[in-house]
């Protein structure tokens, strides 16, 4: 699962994986999960819930344990084991726990629901902008409706979709199906998180063609760019990762623009998608004298 934040920050926090997060959290939920989950030699349990923005977050862990902090006021003892929870706009909240749930400043429809279909249990929660949320019961049900983004609307409007899982911030989402695929629009940095198949050195991939333009196809000058990811005015994950294939055993980049800003900026850890070539990506490598080592700016 996947918390959307402000920022186009993210947490995901997989049952079965260890939690990872990007750049840019809320310093009070980043010194958290940094000390609970990057500490070497300790393990603690993992994220059952997790919730965030700019001011406050909530977390609750598979042991039943958790915490909170910022502008909420709550009493844990109340809640019991977090389960679901969602922080919205202006102080908005609702929080389902093992003994009961919580809400404040929710839109009238959707606490009409949580009170007349009480007979279900609360499965998944989200809040948005400008009145947007969703509201998924264990029956399969789910309700939703305010400011979505319009193709978040046009998904949850096509049934039977299935959905498991919903969490959004302003126009951002996050949706996962019964099936175990997602749906998502976002910053680049969390499509690079989605979409990645590892993480390749510069060193590790070569070039597929001879030369390359100095500037991007949608303007920009590639030189600058490694300036700036040398200078971290910007970062790796928030460039588009890019695609490789692999030919005769050695890896070549199908993005040689990306590719050759990092290699100036000597980055080492770099987001890569890996695809199978096609026949004339594997003509052109093996065509390459000197099979993709440089490359010549144009």
């Amino acid at each position: 699962m996947i918390a959307l934040g402000p920022g186009g920050t993210f947490v995901n926090y997989e049952k079965k994986k260890s939690p990872c997060w990007s750049r840019g959290l809320p310093t009070n939920l980043w010194n958290l999960l940094n000390g609970r989950y990057n500490n070497c030699g300790q393990k603690n349990s993992r994220i059952q819930a997790l919730a965030y923005t700019d001011d406050a977050f909530i977390i609750g862990y598979e042991d039943g344990g958790g915490k909170y902090g910022g502008n909420l006021n709550l009493d844990w003892d109340d809640i019991g084991a977090l389960e679901y929870a969602a922080l919205g706009p202006q102080g908005s909240y609702i929080i389902v726990g093992s003994r009961t749930m919580v809400w404040r400043g929710l839109p009238a429809r959707m606490v009409q629901l949580l009170k007349t279909r009480n007979q279900y249990s609360v499965a998944s929660v989200a809040l948005g902008s400008n009145g947007g949320y969703f509201l998924l019961y264990t029956d399969g049900a789910y309700y939703y409706g305010g400011g979505l983004n319009s193709n978040l609307r046009k998904t949850l409007d096509d049934p039977p979709s299935n959905v498991t899982y919903v969490s959004m911030c302003g126009q951002n989402y996050f949706v996962e199906f019964a099936d175990g695929s997602q749906e998502w629009c976002g910053p680049t940095r969390l499509t690079n998180h989605l979409k990645h198949s590892c993480y390749m050195s510069h060193k590790e991939i070569r070039y597929s063609n001879t030369s390359i333009s100095s500037t991007f196809s949608e303007g920009g000058s590639v030189r600058e760019l490694a300036k700036d990811l040398e200078n971290e005015r910007c970062y790796v994950e928030d460039v588009p990762m890019i695609r490789v294939v692999k030919v005769d055993g050695l890896w070549h980049s199908l993005d040689n623009r990306r590719l050759w800003a990092f290699s100036l900026a000597e980055i080492t850890d770099i987001p890569v998608q890996i695809l199978s070539p096609s026949r004339s990506a594997i003509q052109r490598v093996r065509k390459l004298k000197n099979r993709g080592t440089n490359i010549h700016v144009r």
